[in-house]
């Protein structure tokens, strides 16, 4: 089960916040619009989600910061970061990664 993660530079809100969920051959793309965003004890500014993803599915978040401010998403699946990617000042971000097959 993946978790997504998007960390910002400043500003209260993230806009335009969507991330897949799904199990099996069904994958759903949900749109939350605006999320507050949390701070963490280390500072950061923070939104996250845990939510199903079948293996082998595309896992996906995908957020834009309030204007001149970045973002970073992130997305972790079995503790391990399987990607990252920070975007420019005011821009949306994307993190877009096929889960990994389920170990045997």
């Amino acid at each position: 089960m993946p978790t997504y993660i998007v960390t910002s530079n400043g500003g209260d809100l993230l806009n335009n916040v969507e991330y897949n969920t799904g199990q099996g051959d069904t994958l759903t793309r949900v749109h939350k619009g605006t999320q507050p965003l949390k701070q963490s004890s280390d500072g950061a500014k923070t939104w996250q989600t845990k939510v199903p993803v079948t293996a082998e599915r595309t896992a996906y978040v995908s957020a834009t910061p309030q204007p001149g401010h970045t973002a970073t998403c992130r997305i972790i699946l079995g503790g391990k970061q399987i990607i990252s990617q920070k975007g420019e000042p005011g821009t949306r971000v994307t993190c877009t990664k096929t889960a990994p097959p389920m170990q045997k």
